[in-house]
């Protein structure tokens, strides 16, 4: 089972910091990142006008993309153990 939930806060008037927790079987990891304002303004795939309506748009990337990497390392992983279990068995 895999989660992943984006927060953020404000820090101050030019600073947002975005909490990703990654869930895995129970266990959490979190990372954070802070943003600036005018770089969340220069990012072309957003498109809203206001800042909070900014952010929600980029904790929902972050969320979508680090839930599409970790899908396909673990695809990935399962897929070189199955080739390797194959070739053993041969």
């Amino acid at each position: 089972m895999i989660k992943v939930k984006t927060s953020y806060s404000r820090l101050d008037k030019k600073t947002f910091c975005f909490d990703t927790t990654l869930t895995v079987a129970n266990a959490n990891t979190t990372t954070r990142q802070l943003v600036d304002k005018r770089e969340l303004r220069s990012l072309r795939f957003i498109t809203a006008t206001a800042d909070a309506k900014r952010c929600d748009q980029y904790a929902k990337f972050l969320n979508d993309t680090v839930e599409m990497r970790v899908r396909r390392a673990f695809a990935t992983t399962f897929t070189k153990v199955q080739i390797l279990t194959s070739k053993e068995a041969n």
